[in-house]
């Protein structure tokens, strides 16, 4: 059975100087941050123990309440990787959610505490850390690549820039503590 391309730090590390150059055309301060935290994931990357079937974009609206458990779609971009890359993935996606719609930051939070609660004990939590960090940082950079790409025609409000960059500094700081408890020993 063929479970999908590998998924994981090491693939993942590689994009990381890339999210880190739009932030850096998109403004110094984002690009001078961004920078620092690509030299801390790369100084902090998991180890990678065996690989499981992952969605690989395991965003928060993939997640279906379905009553009595929680059904999950779009698996268009799965993979084998390690379990760590989902959570950091969907806790990263509701971080973002909380600050673009402040009235959902309550949901948020319990949709984190249920998610760690139930995975007690089964992940590494420096590991989703680690994951949490580096998607915050792909998150933070996404409104920039939008942007810039050549021949899209993006519709925007005319203040979009200045919310954007503000919103990318809250995620790469959020991303910033990431990396730093995804170093600590335990």
């Amino acid at each position: 059975v063929h479970l999908g391309p590998p998924c994981g730090a090491a693939l993942t590390l590689e994009r990381v100087n890339f999210w880190s150059a739009v932030l850096a055309g998109a403004d110094a301060g984002l690009g001078a941050a961004a920078a620092a935290l690509a030299r801390t994931l790369a100084s902090t990357r998991p180890d990678e123990n065996g690989a499981r079937l992952v969605h690989g974009t395991l965003y928060d609206r993939h997640i279906l309440d379905t009553g009595d458990d929680a059904g999950v779609i779009d698996w268009q971009r799965f993979g084998q990787g390690p379990s760590e890359l989902d959570a950091g993935t969907f806790l990263a996606t509701i971080s973002r959610t909380a600050l673009r719609h402040e009235h959902l930051a309550g949901e948020a939070a319990r949709a984190e505490q249920a998610l760690l609660a139930g995975t007690g004990g089964l992940l590494d939590e420096r590991a989703v850390s680690w994951y949490r960090a580096v998607t915050l940082l792909r998150l933070a950079s996404k409104p920039f690549k939008a942007a810039t790409a050549e021949g899209q025609r993006i519709r925007r409000k005319p203040d979009w820039r200045a919310l954007a960059l503000a919103r990318s500094r809250v995620l790469l700081d959020e991303a910033a503590r990431h990396a730093e408890a995804a170093g600590r020993r335990h």
